[in-house]
């Protein structure tokens, strides 16, 4: 019975099947011809067909893995997004640098002074008049050297570590500074007057009371000009006099000169340190 049945006697069967239920109505010749018709296309087409339908049907990924490739692709974009604006954060930052440094090397007060610049990293905790800098002994800061932003004093460092320091602003509550309040003038103003001042309470303000008020208008600035700190910042500014008022504790006849930083050393991002004569031959270690 076996030998009977070979491939080439079902594949007459089958078309013999089909051509009966060609003859048959539609509703019956359907269910009659369906079987044998796949049963045919299993036998004709090529090997290599059957594969390619049964391998398509396996690589196709499933819903999830999908979904889980969006999910990394969101991911990614996330991440070169981030690293784009912290990017152009630096670029930014980079060219407020190079500004600075083009406008101070154009003061011939600075010529041959040396700066190692620096971002600030943190705020300390309480409020604390102070700032951290990214920067510490390994690239040559020392305690005491002085802290700039542009052409205005922020104030001296007090802590070094290695790679970071702290800076003591210079409007910290009860400081006292010597300056030299001149007019706001290009090129050498004169000696001005020579005043010890003293910062407000709020650390917002600077008081200098023994001064000669008369000699002294609105708009004027108070450079540094204190013999305890490096004779190279005394180009520097500590603030602009915003007005002058009488003495409270004797305003018939004494007045004082009240002067603030030009601007607010709470949002500084960039500073310079400045690098002692002393210290000028020291190459410029790399921040790390």
């Amino acid at each position: 019975m076996l030998r009977l049945i070979n491939q080439k006697r079902v594949l007459i069967l089958l078309a013999g099947l089909l051509l009966v239920s060609s003859f048959l109505p539609s509703r019956l010749a359907f269910p009659l011809a369906a079987g044998p018709a796949h049963t045919l296309i299993l036998f004709l087409a090529p090997p290599s067909d059957v594969l390619k339908r049964i391998g398509d049907r396996v690589r196709r990924p499933p819903l999830d893995a999908a979904h889980e490739d969006a999910a990394q692709v969101r991911r990614d974009r996330d991440k070169l997004l981030q690293y784009s604006r912290r990017l152009e954060q630096e670029v930014f930052e980079a060219r407020q640098a190079i500004d600075q440094l083009t406008r101070m090397s154009r003061n011939p007060e600075l010529a041959g002074i040396k700066f190692i610049p620096a971002s600030v990293t943190a705020w300390p905790p309480g409020g604390a008049p102070a700032l951290e800098l990214n920067r510490g002994s390994r690239d040559g800061l020392e305690p005491g050297m002085v802290v700039v932003s542009d052409m205005n004093l922020v104030g001296t460092l007090a802590q070094v570590g290695p790679m970071s320091a702290t800076v003591r602003l210079v409007n910290t509550p009860g400081s006292v500074v010597g300056v030299r309040i001149v007019p706001p003038v290009a090129g050498p103003a004169g000696p001005g007057v020579v005043a010890r001042a003293t910062v407000s309470p709020n650390g917002q303000e600077f008081w200098a009371e023994s001064v000669d008020a008369d000699k002294v208008k609105p708009g004027d600035l108070a450079h540094l000009d204190d013999k305890l700190l490096p004779p190279e910042a005394r180009a520097f500014v500590v603030g602009r006099v915003s007005r002058i008022e009488p003495l409270p504790q004797d305003p018939l006849l004494r007045r004082r000169v009240v002067f603030s930083p030009i601007e607010s050393l709470v949002h500084l991002g960039q500073v310079f340190v400045i690098m002692p004569v002393r210290a000028q031959g020291n190459p410029l270690a790399p921040n790390r």
